[in-house]
């Protein structure tokens, strides 16, 4: 759930950035900048897509090292998990782990649907 939100914040900034890129005041450059940080910081998908951008395409690679440079360091962090010159970052775990035992009515159902209450006790 809260990947999602953060995941449509980045989505918004970078397109209300894209939107005013173009005003005399550089406030669109940092919209944009921080929704990729956003992205970059909760989305594997999304590092691994900004390290590709990176790669093929250097201009894109330049203004990401200036923006690395000029930007405070929560920003800036993620922005440099996306640096093709250094090696990636470890895969982090997003979801919690499985528990080791499992209740008795998971396995009986299995894990896509679940039975109406009086289903589970009339088997027993």
């Amino acid at each position: 759930m809260i990947n999602a939100l953060l995941t449509f914040i980045g989505f918004t900034l970078i397109g209300l950035g894209a939107l005013i890129v173009f005003l005399p005041i550089p406030l669109g450059l940092l919209m944009i900048v921080t929704g990729i940080a956003i992205l970059v910081s909760t989305s594997l998908k999304a590092q691994r897509f900004f390290r590709w951008l990176r790669e093929k395409a250097k201009p894109v690679d330049a203004a990401f090292d200036k923006a690395e440079e000029i930007l405070p360091e929560p920003i800036a962090a993620p922005l440099k998990e996306t640096d093709p010159d250094e090696e990636p970052a470890p895969l982090r775990k997003t979801k919690a782990p499985l528990p080791a035992h499992q209740p008795s009515y998971i396995s009986k159902i299995g894990p896509t649907r679940l039975r109406p209450l009086h289903h589970r006790f009339s088997n027993r």
